[in-house]
Order: C-alpha cells, then structure tokens, then sequence
C-alpha cells in the first residue's frame, strides 16, 4: 500500500487534465500514432511532426485532419 502511494506522489501533475485542450507529438511510430488519432477522436486539437512524411500520410489517409 505504501508502494502505490510513494508512486502516486511521484506522478504528480500541476496541471488539470480537463483544460487541455491542445497537444503536440512528435513521432509517429505504433504509440505516437495511436495517441494522435485517441486525443484527435476526443476532440483535442493535435499537431504531429514525423521525420520521414509517409507516416504523416498514412494518419491523413486514415481520416485524422476530420476529428
């Protein structure tokens, strides 16, 4: 039990999750593609930047830019 408190104080966010309203991911591998299309589809405005652009194309073609 302790165990799951010291982790709790050490993930400590200053900020309100609920504000959010805008994020920015940078890679567009199997996660940072998933978390671009889960926070697009939750209605948050999300810029991405990937090195090489096919994998930019690929999150378009999917229907990214119509969340």
């Amino acid at each position: 039990m302790s165990m799951l408190l010291t982790f709790s104080k050490i993930f400590w966010y200053p900020w309100d999750m609920s504000t959010i309203n805008q994020i920015g991911i940078i890679g567009l591998g199997v996660m940072g593609a998933s978390l671009a299309q889960n926070f697009a589809s939750h209605g948050i405005t999300t810029s991405v930047y990937n090195r090489s652009f096919g994998k930019t194309q690929n999150l378009l073609d999917k229907g990214l830019d119509k969340y």
